[in-house]
């Protein structure tokens, strides 16, 4: 797949950020359980995510940013295999939640264009 399929394919840009959260079930699955969690990858739609508690797919759960107090109702999308004690959890937002992040993206229209070399000038 080419670099600029590849990239109309994301719907938003994937920033590496390393963020502590806070991990809690939903009271229909694991009640009360809350785990700390740490952040590898976000974006405005959700993120990737280094956590103790090994979590499955379809889960919902509530991700919450302790510096800002912001929580946000999310899906678990992949877990993988455990890694240097945690697993590595790709979840999504219920909701677009770039505000969620101590960030700003980027405007959708600031696409990454690659220059071409041009020969013998």
């Amino acid at each position: 797949m080419s670099d600029s399929i590849y990239h109309n394919c994301r719907r938003s840009q994937r920033v590496l950020l390393r963020l502590a959260v806070l991990i809690r079930t939903e009271a229909s699955e694991r009640a009360g359980i809350q785990s700390l969690a740490f952040t590898q990858v976000v974006n405005a739609y959700g993120g990737l995510l280094d956590a103790s508690l090994r979590m499955t797919a379809g889960q919902h759960i509530i991700l919450v940013n302790p510096q800002s107090g912001k929580e946000a109702s999310c899906r678990i999308v992949r877990v993988d295999k455990l890694f240097e004690g945690c697993f590595p959890t790709a979840f999504e937002f219920d909701e677009r939640s770039p505000s969620f992040w101590p960030i700003s993206f980027p405007p959708v229209h600031w696409g990454v264009k690659q220059e071409v070399p041009t020969e013998n000038r």
